[in-house]
């Protein structure tokens, strides 16, 4: 009787599985085509697949989307044909596919998988990342297992006709979209982060990006956490005309020691007509093990006057975004603190009430007791530094520079002004020469060469100065610098507040010709 159970149990199992010594795969489905064999996929479709039988698409697993590696641009030591010009490494090998084929992963091959939707299309499947696009102008494998079946059950074959899991390259076609320009104001990019950090704080160069649904954090595990966006009109003050700033939210607390990834998952269209696009990966970060924020506390300082404008000053205890208010509107750019001393300034042409606000990385809000602000005149600083160049792509000191700018209504003679990293000693005197009202002209020391290729050109007239500047030439890591003018009355300075080291050829710019010598008025561009 053990006998005649054992041999009906293999007849009913035989299926498309027959004995190994006569195997019959002729009913069991395989891939017949894909919408890329032909011509690379655009990155907002999803993939077509074509089978022989109809399978099912009620299916937890079997289906694998893994990206490829971008290599680096395409060169002679590149193992596989470019794409797009660049060089991309398959992540799926022989031992991926044996360790798919029984239609699961191990931790560390899942992670380099994109979480998938399966959906029926008339001929088969339309398969597509269940959050966000495919990347343009990239390559995948999507690997497909004998876990895929059709309605009986019977398993789908590889190429060769086995059972067993197989790959399917593909490559996306390039987008021409007109892509937002988005800075992370908070936390700092690349630095650990606390588990319950409360918000994201970005610009973006448009409004209309708090919709929905538009921003998530996805962790090396795949789990993912939707984002609430909100305006946060003090980060946008002194931004680029049209600008919008957003507190992205998060809804829990982060899990310890672990990677999270800032990813765009719909298309938005901005005001100023650029995109938020689905495949767009904005930052990265690392949770600690046990970092934890507490909230924040703020111990002011007097307020005092600095080249025309009202300064008022502080340390944070804690970490946040602290910017000034007045009238219940935002009168100081947000400027992000890590237990330091902010400098928040203002310049009024009437008597007015400001007060400092703080939101802590926490979530928590702070609203310090209202502070008089008097007017200040801007007549005695009729000339701003606006530009700071310490980080050339030539040769330096030679091609160091700086620019003023005559803010002024009339025209200011320069001779007998002075420049100088540190108000205590001699520094640079100008020679003679007349700055016109809304004028530019640069400033460089002994070599300078304006039309240096790779170099910005110069927006107005320049003036090189017999020696380096400030002595031994600009500090990559922030030098500060102080404008005086014929009388040693201070006009105009910049604190060194931007580390330039790692941007080669790149600018500090204040954000306003005559915004307040204050930290969150200059940025790096």
């Amino acid at each position: 009787m053990r006998h005649e159970v054992r041999i009906l149990l293999l007849l009913f199992m035989a299926g498309c599985a027959a004995p190994r010594e006569t195997p019959d795969w002729s009913d069991c489905p395989r891939l017949a085509a894909t919408s890329a064999d032909r011509w690379p996929l655009p990155a907002e479709r999803p993939l077509e697949l074509t089978f022989t039988r109809p399978v099912r698409t009620d299916q937890d697993a079997g289906v694998f989307l893994v990206p490829q590696e971008d290599g680096g641009p395409c060169n002679p030591a590149c193992p596989v044909p470019c794409a797009a010009g660049r060089c991309f490494l398959s992540a799926v090998d022989a031992t991926f596919l044996a360790d798919a084929t029984g239609g699961e992963l191990s931790a560390s091959r899942r992670r380099k998988t994109e979480e998938l939707v399966v959906e029926a299309a008339a001929a088969g499947w339309r398969v597509r990342p269940r959050w966000g696009a495919l990347r343009p102008s990239w390559r995948y494998d999507l690997v497909l297992t004998p876990k895929v079946r059709d309605d009986r059950g019977l398993p789908l074959l590889d190429p060769e006709g086995r059972a067993a899991a197989f790959a399917v390259p593909f490559e996306t076609a390039r987008a021409d979209d007109l892509e937002a320009v988005i800075t992370q104001l908070a936390p700092t990019p690349g630095a650990r982060v606390p588990q319950n950090l409360a918000f994201i704080a970005l610009r973006l160069s448009g409004t209309g990006g708090e919709a929905a649904g538009t921003f998530v954090l996805m962790t090396e595990d795949r789990r993912v956490l939707e984002l609430a966006a909100t305006t946060l009109p003090a980060a946008c003050v002194g931004a680029p005309p049209g600008a919008s700033c957003l507190a992205l939210w998060i809804p829990e607390t982060l899990a310890p020691d672990t990677v999270h990834e800032l990813r765009i998952v719909r298309r938005v269209r901005l005001s100023d007509g650029r995109y938020l696009l689905p495949w767009s990966r904005l930052a990265s970060f690392r949770t600690g093990e046990l970092d934890w924020l507490y909230p924040p506390r703020w111990e002011p300082e007097a307020p005092e006057e600095v080249t025309g404008c009202v300064h008022l000053g502080g340390t944070l205890v804690g970490e946040g975004l602290v910017w000034l208010e007045a009238d219940g509107a935002p009168v100081c750019g947000a400027t992000l603190v890590r237990f330091g001393r902010a400098e928040l300034g203002v310049r009024g042409a009437t008597d007015m009430v400001a007060r400092v606000r703080v939101l802590g990385l926490d979530g928590t809000v702070l609203a310090e007791e209202p502070v008089a602000v008097p007017a200040v005149s801007g007549e005695a600083h009729p000339v701003a530094i606006v530009r700071v160049h310490p980080n050339p792509v030539g040769p330096e000191p030679a091609q160091e520079f700086l620019e003023l700018e005559n803010v002024s209504g009339a025209p200011v003679e320069l001779e007998g002004w002075e420049l100088t990293d540190d108000p205590e000693k001699a520094g640079d005197l100008l020679p003679a020469f007349t700055l016109e009202p809304g004028a530019r002209v640069r400033v460089a020391g002994k070599g300078h060469d304006p039309f240096f290729a790779g170099e910005p050109p110069a927006e107005g007239d320049v003036l090189v100065l017999a020696s380096s500047l400030a002595n031994a030439g600009l500090g990559n890591g922030g030098e500060p610098l102080y404008l005086f003018d014929a009388f040693g009355y201070l006009v105009s300075r910049y604190g060194g507040w931007i580390d330039t080291g790692k941007a080669p050829g790149l600018s500090v710019r204040r954000a306003a010709p005559t915004a307040c010598d204050v930290p969150a008025n200059w940025e790096l561009r």
